[in-house]
């Protein structure tokens, strides 16, 4: 399935071998973000241009093994998610957020401010 804005629309249809597994070329104009579905069973989202890739799955189960490799999109993009998990899980920031919900709570706007400054500085050191 294709990601095109907000919808999902079919693509193609992979049929698996004796041996559960298939192989398929496909000759894409331009980059897309597309959806493998497992017979509603299984999901995985990834990123495809002009790389070979290697798809590895449960199949059978929602929050089941998945693995692709071989995308370089798709590898910069899980690059990209595992740095922005580490800055959000980070203690200086879980004190921002802790700090933020409770002048939030006591609407405490000058405090909200200073802690969005704080963060903005934080991501920008994390960044660089």
């Amino acid at each position: 399935e294709k990601f095109e804005g907000n919808q999902l629309t079919p693509f193609d249809t992979l049929t698996l071998d004796e041996n559960y597994s298939f192989t398929k070329k496909v000759r894409l104009d331009e980059p897309g973000y597309y959806r493998f579905n497992f017979y509603d069973l299984q999901f995985v989202n990834v990123l495809l241009h002009e790389d070979d890739i290697n798809v590895r799955v449960d199949g059978n189960n929602r929050a089941g093994f998945a693995e692709i490799s071989g995308s370089r999109d798709h590898d910069f993009i899980n690059r990209f998610q595992q740095l922005n998990a580490s800055f959000q899980s980070s203690p200086e920031v879980q004190e921002i957020k802790r700090k933020f919900n409770a002048a939030r709570n006591s609407n405490d706007q000058a405090t909200i401010e200073v802690l969005q400054g704080s963060y903005m500085e934080l991501d920008v050191l994390f960044k660089a």
